[in-house]
């Protein structure tokens, strides 16, 4: 075996991490999230990196950009990032001394810890701006099919459990809990419910809230015509306990429209999550479970459904004894960002197929499932994009139907690749 050098912390300093991507609408250039490591803090900034394999280039200097997407006419890159307001950079420059002498001034106010909120890139050039101004962190978003509005969710509303105030980022005096769910692994206490919103993307547009109640949403998807919005949620009776979500759609009203009641289209008699409508509106691609008190570890399937929700979901696949997903969970990947694995419409050579991340003896591809557009089942037997020594994490396709996934092949570390 040849010598390797030894691993020193200067090595560990120099390692890089690809853990998120979007694809450009004309597949020529992918948005990628660089985690590298400075001592303990783990900085992330997005790059474009040129599918021609040209040179790439930075596009933010984080510290803590993630989630990048690019609207559909690709002139703008949105993102989430946890960047401190300018005048609370400045405060945080200041040093209040620890004692000071009476008359000699007051410390300067905590600074408060920053938000995680939506930022605007302008591709053709010019400086990133903060779009949302929430009181709580942003968990996700999604582009309108315009590019003039953004759908988002994260927590709204009154604090569930707390009893007495919390000052300074302190614990409060004690939280009074009687349901499920009051905790998740590596968030914390779910104090608020998660809700949706939507904003105008220009500066300065106020959010309009589009739910409201004791439940939660996630994963919104906007309809093709732009003028409803697609989520998962949870609503009855035992969803603190038994958080089964199914698909629902609420109007995206405007600032002088009343709120509308959000209607259920679709559920299965397990989970129902990432409803992808089919560019025409007509079908809802959906992953999910049909066992009835299904436990957490059944393989997801891909299903596919009428969007009106006039009829039942029918899986694609229904003999694939495969999980739809990345659910191999290696250091090398799954331990610091969630994997996109699909599902994603597209055409090609005049076939309707959907395309999603399918896991195999510790092994993940993409796949591509051929629906039939008319009828909205099977046209033909799954098979695999690629195939190797592969653990894919993060699948996108491009307008145009061209695909490129993040993923570890063989030992390396993750990067960005595309079926050959």
């Amino acid at each position: 075996m040849p010598q390797r050098p030894p691993v020193t912390p200067e090595v560990v300093d120099r390692a890089v991490f690809l853990e998120e991507l979007d694809l450009a609408p004309d597949g020529e250039t992918a948005y990628v999230v660089r985690r590298s490591t400075k001592g303990l803090e783990y900085p992330r900034e997005i790059w474009a990196v040129p599918l021609d394999r040209s040179a790439p280039r930075r596009l933010t200097n984080g510290p803590a950009d993630r989630h990048p997407r690019v609207s559909v006419d690709g002139s703008s890159l949105a993102f989430l990032s946890k960047r401190r307001p300018v005048a609370d950079e400045r405060a945080a420059d200041v040093k209040p001394a620890a004692k000071r002498r009476k008359g000699a001034g007051v410390a300067a106010k905590p600074v408060s810890e920053p938000i995680t909120q939506v930022w605007i890139l302008p591709l053709g050039g010019g400086e990133a701006w903060q779009l949302t101004r929430e009181e709580h962190d942003v968990s996700g978003f999604a582009w309108s099919p315009s590019g003039e509005r953004i759908a988002f969710w994260g927590w709204r509303g009154p604090a569930r459990f707390l009893i007495g105030k919390r000052d300074d980022g302190k614990s409060p005096t004690a939280r009074r809990i009687a349901v499920g769910g009051w905790r998740w692994n590596e968030t914390g206490h779910l104090d608020h419910r998660t809700h949706l919103s939507v904003v105008d993307v220009r500066e300065g547009a106020p959010s309009v809230p589009l739910t409201e109640g004791d439940y939660d949403v996630s994963n919104p998807r906007w309809e093709p015509n732009g003028r409803s919005v697609l989520f998962s949620a949870a609503r009855h009776e035992l969803a603190d306990l038994y958080p089964r979500p199914g698909i629902w759609r609420v109007a995206a009203r405007h600032a002088d429209e009343p709120l509308h009641e959000p209607v259920e289209i679709l559920r299965l008699r397990g989970v129902a999550e990432h409803a992808i409508p089919s560019p025409d509106g007509r079908w809802l691609a959906v992953i999910g479970s049909d066992e009835p008190e299904a436990p957490d570890d059944v393989e997801p399937q891909l299903f596919v459904a009428p969007a009106d929700g006039s009829g039942s979901a029918v899986p694609v696949a229904p003999d694939l004894d495969l999980p739809i997903g990345a659910w191999q969970d290696t250091d090398l990947n799954g331990w610091m960002s969630g994997s996109t694995g699909g599902a994603f419409w597209r055409e090609s050579d005049g076939q309707t197929e959907l395309v999603a991340l399918v896991s195999r003896r510790g092994r993940c591809d993409p796949w591509r499932f051929p629906v039939d557009a008319r009828t909205g089942r099977a046209a033909g037997e799954p098979e695999p994009l690629a195939e190797g020594d592969a653990a894919c994490w993060q699948l996108a396709v491009a307008g145009n139907g061209r695909v490129a996934v993040i993923g570890t092949l063989g030992g390396r570390a993750m990067e960005v690749m595309e079926p050959t």
